[in-house]
């Protein structure tokens, strides 16, 4: 600890000259002393944080810090040049070209591959960090790393470029690029546990456009996904977000909600039943499967159909308790339960469908003091309605009309139950917070 903090001590007194002479010395004191010092100089380009370093000439000790990358038995030298180094290339774009140009991706590289699990950790790190940070380099970055994935690869080294590419994921600002999916996808299937769970959870970075999520489908990932969510269990205690079944969720989630085809390349690859049962899992993962199955849903009569004929209604309806205290999943099984009674002229809801969604809308009317689960409840009761209307213009005999008519009546109250609770003991009605 002594030695650290004299190590410390000099460093902070070391100018930018004085630097790149200790590092090319050739003294291990006065290189370590140095290092030090070189990663306290370049800590603001880490950060962003620009100031007078940002212009600083390091062209005298790039090469030598690329030479330290090589230092096998001196993995603490190894690791400081490599921050270093990506301390420097989050400088201007000059610098940045200076330090790959020197070779210092290839020698990061090779410490991904390292026996020392500090070494290859670090350097995934360092090698994602720069990729995300420099996007007009990314492709010569990230290439390389994908050519470490090859059907003889040791399990450790595919776990560690997994690493690297989910924590790149994680940096860059905008989706990552498309030309990695592949690996990804010939990653999910591995038969380690560890790199199936990291290559699901890198695929819920690519979302928010049409186009991106075709790239994802195009990349033939839904049958593996689907396949993988149907061997996982129903997890009834708290998942963290970076389990695979979370993962997997949220990516088909993704793909749900971008177009009819898309939500139907899920639908044909089997997911609807495994999303059903999901909803019997804790309540994180049950509010995946529900985002999914509401986006499925809304797509027309033929998707929407093929959730009900599933079996979505009971599972759906027991999520449904008047004294539940979980706001956030009512809410999705709200929204839910909107896009399951969306009116569709060629194919309305039948009437036994009807009456069970309106018990579950009816039970939904004791949380109707929260503006979301009162807006999506109302517009499933005007939706309900609709169907009923649908269903009166086909009614062959007085006898169902007089039913459809006591349904639409059932409807009305229960939407005046949303709308006008009643909450004062002179039995007057208050009127539900606005959501106009």
């Amino acid at each position: 600890m002594e030695m650290c903090k004299n190590y410390l001590t000099a460093a902070a007194n070391l100018k930018i000259e004085g630097i790149v002479n200790d590092i090319n010395s050739g003294d291990e004191n006065e290189i370590i002393t140095a290092l030090r010092a070189l990663k306290i100089f370049t800590k603001k380009c880490y950060w962003g944080k620009r100031g007078i370093h940002i212009n600083a000439d390091y062209s005298n000790v790039i090469p030598k810090l690329v030479q330290f990358l090589s230092s096998v038995d001196k993995p603490d030298l190894q690791m400081d040049s490599a921050e270093v180094l990506t301390n420097i290339a989050s400088g201007t774009s000059d610098q940045a070209k200076a330090v790959v140009s020197a070779g210092a991706v290839a020698g990061i590289i090779s410490m991904a591959c390292s026996l020392d699990p500090r070494v290859a950790e670090s350097a995934g790190c360092d090698l994602a960090w720069l990729a995300s940070k420099r996007q007009e380099l990314c492709e010569e970055i990230i290439k390389p790393l994908l050519m470490l994935i090859k059907p003889d690869s040791p399990v450790t080294l595919l776990q560690r470029v997994i690493y690297a590419l989910i924590t790149f994921c994680q940096f860059i600002n905008i989706n990552p690029p498309t030309f990695i999916l592949p690996a990804l996808a010939h990653l999910l299937h591995h038969n380690d546990e560890t790199i199936i769970t990291d290559a699901c959870h890198a695929f819920i970075y690519f979302q928010g456009s049409d186009e991106v999520i075709q790239e994802v489908v195009n990349a033939g990932v839904v049958p593996r996904l689907v396949a993988l969510l149907q061997d996982r269990e129903v997890a009834i205690v708290p998942c963290p977000n970076h389990c695979a079944i979370f993962s997997i969720l949220r990516t088909i989630g993704n793909i749900t909600s971008g177009t009819f085809d898309q939500a139907k390349a899920v639908v044909s690859a089997g997911a609807v039943t495994p999303l059903i049962s999901f909803l019997g899992s804790h309540r994180d993962v049950a509010e995946e499967a529900l985002f999914a199955l509401s986006n499925i849903a809304g797509f027309g009569p033929e998707l929407r159909n093929c959730v009900f004929e599933q079996g979505i209604n009971r599972p759906l309806l027991s999520l449904i308790k008047p004294d539940s205290p979980d706001i956030k999943l009512l809410r999705m099984v709200t929204w839910t339960l909107c896009s399951l009674c969306h009116s569709h002229e060629e194919s309305p809801l039948t009437v036994p469908v009807i009456q069970q969604l309106l018990t579950g809308l009816a039970h939904l009317s004791h949380h109707n003091n929260d503006d979301e689960i009162l807006t999506a409840a109302c517009k499933a009761l005007s939706n309900l309605e609709m169907n009923i209307v649908e269903n009166k213009k086909a009614a062959a005999i007085e006898s169902d009309i007089t039913a459809l008519n006591a349904l639409s009546s059932k409807t009305l109250a229960i939407l005046e139950r949303y709308l006008f609770p009643t909450e004062l003991s002179n039995g007057e009605s208050k009127l539900a917070p606005s959501t106009s």
